[in-house]
């Protein structure tokens, strides 16, 4: 599922997310036929938040990944 290349972090991350959004799914699942007491609905609500926090943090990741790329193909060019 992930990409090698990728930093560890991110990795976790994106291993976080599909965890994160298979319960979501699963408990939608569920809420159709039996609908969702008030501890489910706060549980999916913090999962929600933290899927967002996630989403945030991958974009970080990549973005810091892109200027280290950049910075070392600057630094590899410095020379010629």
């Amino acid at each position: 599922m992930n990409d090698p290349g990728l930093p560890e972090q991110q990795k976790i991350l994106l291993d976080e997310l599909a965890f994160l959004s298979e319960q979501q799914s699963k408990a939608l699942g569920l809420a159709v036929f039996v609908g969702m007491s008030p501890e489910e609905q706060a549980e999916f609500e913090e999962r929600a938040k933290r899927i967002h926090e996630v989403c945030l943090l991958i974009k970080d990741c990549k973005a810091i990944a892109m200027a280290m790329k950049q910075s070392r193909h600057i630094s590899l060019n410095a020379g010629d």
